[in-house]
């Protein structure tokens, strides 16, 4: 496994972005994007840079990238996406956007691969 090995995209950050590097984004009118702001929710991806308003947001939307974790996650469990942008364990009726390689505390930087995997039952 190779952590460089992702399907990434090229979008607009819709605003200053560059402190949101490895956090969860939505997608928002036309080729934009912004942080996931409602935890839970269908999101597109990682932030792989650190764009300002207006620049290059590089996102993976499938694959392998790391992420900013806003709770303890265990490695091989699904996460979803917090109201700060950050990933919490998934729970029932969350999205989830992926599932950790590695396990990591709050505030923590982990490995994960990014699956969009639908709706947790």
């Amino acid at each position: 496994m190779s952590i460089d090995a992702r399907a990434n995209q090229t979008f607009i950050a819709n605003a200053d972005l560059s402190t949101y590097q490895y956090h969860i984004v939505v997608n928002s009118a036309g080729p934009r994007v912004g942080r996931s702001a409602t935890a839970g929710e269908p999101v597109i991806g990682v932030l792989q840079n650190k764009p300002q308003g207006e620049e290059h947001a590089t996102i993976t939307c499938l694959g392998f990238s790391k992420v900013k974790a806003g709770g303890t996650i265990t490695a091989g469990g699904d996460f979803s996406t917090t109201a700060s942008a950050t990933a919490v364990a998934a729970s029932s009726g969350e999205y989830i956007l992926g599932r950790a390689l590695t396990s990591v505390a709050s505030g923590g930087i982990f490995e994960a691969i990014i699956t969009h995997a639908g709706y947790k039952g």
